[in-house]
C-alpha cells in the first residue's frame, strides 16, 4: 500500500493515455455526464468523474479509482486463491502479484485497465458463488470499461452456469448493456459501430499495414503472437508463472474449479493474442502490456495452483523469489522509461501554466495539452491535425502571427501529423523572416519533441 501511494506521486505514466484520460475525466464532469468519446468506453471516465465531483481534481480522481481498483484486484485474487486452493495458495499469489509491473504501475496511474480487471475478477467470484445478478453487473461494468469483454465473458457464462434460465438472464443483461452503448453512439455520433475506429487504427498502424500479401500478413501476425508468448509474458510475469500455467490442465485433471479458472485465463489470453494477430504492433509495443493486465491474476492463480501441487514449499518459495526478481527488473525498467519519456513533457506543461499568458495561442498536442485540459482553463490550444501544411518556416511564422500563435510544440512521431504539416521543424534551430522569427526553446530527443517560440519582427 505504501509503495503504491509513493508511486502515485513519482510514476509518470504508461503513455499519452494517462494524460488523455485526465482531460476526458474533466470533460465528462463538465458535460454533466452527457458527453463520452465514442472511441473510449465510458465506464472508467464515469466512475472517475463521480470522484472528481468530490475532490475537484482529475489527477486525484483518476489515480484514486485506479489505486482502489488495483487493491481490489489484489484482495479478490488472494481471496479466490484461498477459497479454491487453500491458505498457502493465497499467500503465494499475493507475493507474485505484489511487484508485477503492470498491476503495480498501472494501479498508480490514470489508466482504466485496473478497474476493468477488478470487474473481471468480480465476475469470476460471482461465477464461483453461482450468483447470476452479480455476474451480470460485473460483466456489464467490465464491458463499459473495455468493449472486448463480451468476447470471453459470454462463452464463459454459457459454460459456467448450468441452468438455461441463468444463461438466458446473463445473455439478456449483457445484451442490454451493449445495446445501450450502441444507442448512445448512434444518437451522438450517428453510428452504432462503437468498435470501428479503435479496430481500424490498430490495424492501420501495425505491421499488417506493411504486408503485401495474405501469406505475409499471416506470417507477421503469428510472429507477433509467438513473440508475446515467449518474450513478453516471461519478461513481465516470469517463466515460473508461464510454465506453471501451461501445466495446469495436466496437474489438475480432477478439479473442475481450478480447470475453469485456467480456461478463463486461457480464453482471455487468447483474446489478447487474437487482437495482436490482427493489430500486429511490434512485439515490445507497450499497448500489449496494457491489454495483458486483465488476465495476469488468473494466469498467476493457475500457475500457483499447479506448482503448489507439484513442488515442496521450499521449491515454491524459490520459484516465487526468482519470479519477483524478474518482475522487479521489468518494473524498474518501465519506471525509469516513464521518467525519461514523460516527465519532461509534464514539466513543460507545468512551465506553460506558470509562464505562458493565456492570451498566447499555442500549437500543442499530446501530454502537455492533456495535462492543461485536466481542469478548467483559458488557453487556446491548436492541434496539428487541424492545421494546414506549411511548406516553409516563413509560411509557419506568417500564419502563426496572423493567428496570435506564439508557441509551437513539434513531435517527431508520424501519427501526430507534425512531420507532415511542418517537417522542417525537425532540425530547425532559429529562423527569421520579414514577419518575425521562430526560435527553439527546449527539446527532448528520446521521445522526439521540440518546443519553439514565435516572435513578431522588431521595427528597425
Amino acid at each position: 500500500m505504501v509503495l503504491r501511494v509513493w508511486l502515485t506521486q513519482h510514476y509518470y505514466g504508461w503513455e499519452e493515455s494517462d494524460y488523455g484520460n485526465l482531460a476526458m475525466i474533466y470533460g465528462v464532469w463538465d458535460s454533466h455526464f452527457t458527453h463520452f468519446d465514442m472511441n473510449h468506453m465510458p465506464g472508467y471516465y464515469a466512475f472517475s468523474a463521480l470522484v472528481y465531483g468530490i475532490v475537484q481534481d482529475s489527477i486525484v480522481a483518476g489515480k484514486l479509482v485506479s489505486l482502489l481498483s488495483g487493491l481490489t484486484v489484489m484482495g479478490v485474487s488472494i481471496r479466490l486463491s484461498q477459497k479454491i486452493g487453500g491458505p498457502w495458495m493465497g499467500v503465494w499469489v499475493g507475493c507474485l502479484l505484489l511487484v508485477q509491473p503492470e498491476l503495480l504501475l498501472y494501479s498508480t496511474s490514470s489508466l482504466r485497465e485496473p478497474l476493468y480487471t477488478a470487474f473481471i475478477l468480480g465476475a469470476v467470484l460471482a461465477w464461483l458463488n453461482q450468483s447470476v445478478i452479480s455476474f451480470v453487473l460485473c460483466a456489464v461494468c467490465a464491458f463499459s470499461v473495455r468493449f472486448e469483454a463480451p468476447l470471453f465473458l459470454l462463452p464463459l457464462a454459457l459454460v459456467g452456469f448450468k441452468e438455461w434460465r441463468h444463461r438466458g438472464l446473463i445473455v439478456l443483461g449483457m445484451s442490454i448493456g451493449i445495446a445501450a452503448w450502441m444507442a448512445y453512439c448512434l444518437y451522438t455520433y450517428e453510428t452504432w459501430r462503437f468498435w470501428s475506429h479503435a479496430a481500424a487504427v490498430n490495424v492501420e498502424t501495425g505491421l499488417s499495414a506493411e504486408a503485401t500479401s495474405t501469406w505475409l500478413w499471416m506470417q507477421n501476425g503469428f510472429s507477433v503472437v509467438f513473440g508475446l508468448l515467449w518474450q513478453v509474458i516471461p519478461q513481465h510475469l516470469g517463466w515460473f508463472v508461464l510454465v506453471g500455467w501451461l501445466l495446469t490442465p495436466f496437474v489438475w485433471k480432477d478439479s473442475t474449479r481450478i480447470l475453469f479458472v485456467w480456461r478463463w485465463g486461457a480464453l482471455m489470453m487468447g483474446t489478447w493474442l487474437g487482437i495482436a494477430l490482427f493489430a500486429q504492433h511490434e512485439v515490445q509495443h507497450n499497448l500489449y502490456w496494457k491489454w495483458m493486465l486483465p488476465f495476469v491474476p488468473l494466469v498467476t492463480m493457475a500457475a500457483v495452483f499447479s506448482w503448489g501441487r507439484v513442488l515442496p514449499k521450499w521449491g515454491m518459495w524459490l520459484g516465487i523469489v526468482l519470479t519477483m526478481w524478474t518482475q522487479g527488473v521489468e518494473l524498474k525498467r518501465q519506471f525509469d522509461l516513464s521518467a525519461r519519456i514523460y516527465q519532461p513533457q509534464v514539466e513543460l506543461a507545468q512551465w506553460i501554466e506558470s509562464e505562458v499568458p493565456t492570451t498566447d495561442a499555442m500549437i500543442l498536442d499530446n501530454v502537455p495539452a492533456c495535462w492543461i485540459r485536466r481542469r478548467p482553463q483559458q488557453y487556446q490550444m491548436l492541434s496539428w491535425f487541424d492545421l494546414p501544411v506549411f511548406k516553409s518556416p516563413d509560411a509557419l511564422i506568417q500564419w502563426s502571427l496572423e493567428n496570435d500563435v506564439h508557441w509551437v510544440l513539434y513531435f517527431e512521431e508520424e501519427w501526430t501529423q507534425a512531420p507532415y504539416k511542418a517537417g522542417f521543424l525537425s532540425s530547425l534551430q532559429t529562423h527569421t523572416s520579414n514577419y518575425g522569427s521562430i526560435q527553439i526553446q527546449r527539446e527532448e530527443p528520446l521521445y522526439g519533441w521540440r518546443w519553439f517560440r514565435v516572435l513578431t519582427a522588431q521595427p528597425e
